[in-house]
């Protein structure tokens, strides 16, 4: 789905009775849209903006968040055992602005959040993981984003890695001015990611020399 939605509940596809739909949401300007208590075999985001949406008790077997590219020409087949070319047309960042995600677990396996930036968003409860199958970020940008509940087994990096530049159109991830205040970290990795720059738990110690380096 494209185009323009505000103040609505997200509108679910047809599918057989009893099946989760995937869906794939590409250009679109959403405003106000309920995701809440939904189901989704999967949910796939491009190029997109969302402002004040809200993610609450969600069930999402496979998610994406900024699909980064697209496929050149339609008209040959595509081999979706390979990445796409790396000089493929990508997407443009997707911007998800004051939205809330809230008590719906991520598939730590099946989560990629590719090219978005996620700006005085909340998140309570929902970046919560493993340590042998832990949730990355990379490459998404946090902006004065508000963390509470558990946070555990998840990777923040600040970097872009080199066999993502060309496809992002970017070379770093701004990762600034976020509160983890009120959030319960466990075995949480912060990789060039400048610590001083955001709000920490008040029993979070780390030398101000190695949080820029961490």
């Amino acid at each position: 789905m494209g185009g323009s939605l505000e103040e609505a509940r997200f509108p679910l596809p047809d599918v057989e009775s009893g099946q989760p739909p995937s869906v794939f949401v590409v250009g679109a300007l959403l405003r106000n849209i309920d995701f809440s208590g939904l189901s989704f075999d999967a949910l796939y985001i491009a190029g997109s903006i969302l402002d004040h949406c809200r993610f609450e008790a969600a069930s999402i077997q496979r998610v994406g968040f900024g699909v980064l590219q697209f496929h050149r020409d339609w008209r040959f087949p595509i081999d979706w055992s390979k990445p796409l070319p790396e000089d493929s047309p990508r997407y443009r960042e997707t911007v998800y602005t004051n939205c809330t995600f809230a008590d719906s677990k991520l598939p730590p396996r099946n989560t990629d959040f590719g090219n978005s930036r996620f700006d005085q968003c909340v998140f309570h409860d929902v970046l919560r993981s493993t340590v042998v199958a832990p949730l990355f970020t990379h490459p998404a940008e946090f902006i004065a984003c508000k963390f509470t509940g558990r946070v555990s087994c998840t990777v923040f990096d600040g970097t872009v890695r080199s066999n993502s530049i060309r496809r992002l159109g970017r070379t770093t991830c701004e990762i600034t001015r976020n509160d983890f205040s009120a959030a319960e970290l466990k075995s949480v990795d912060f990789r060039a990611v400048d610590l001083t720059a955001q709000t920490m738990p008040p029993e979070f110690a780390l030398p101000i020399e190695a949080s820029r380096d961490l």
